[in-house]
């Protein structure tokens, strides 16, 4: 028999070389927020606001900063913030 390995609590969230800046310059419970999130909508359980296919999701912070994500089967990387 085989058994099914569930993937989705190993994805790791990695912020982009072109996000760092940005990302860094954010406080670190809206940092939480973004990785939390990240990992919910990847998961299935929050839904983001766009979806543009190919695994790249946008959802809104509480302030409309606008994060950019890209699911991919093993991370989860923030591409944009605006």
């Amino acid at each position: 028999t085989t058994m099914a390995i569930d993937i989705t609590g190993m994805r790791r969230v990695v912020i982009s070389d072109l996000t760092r800046p940005a990302y860094d310059r954010l406080p670190r419970d809206r940092q939480a927020e973004i990785r939390r999130r990240a990992r919910a909508m990847a998961d299935g359980k929050e839904p983001p606001e766009q979806d543009f296919g190919g695994g790249i999701l946008r959802f809104l912070l509480r302030d409309n900063t606008q994060i950019y994500i890209e699911v991919l089967q093993d991370e989860i990387i923030i591409r944009h913030i605006v």
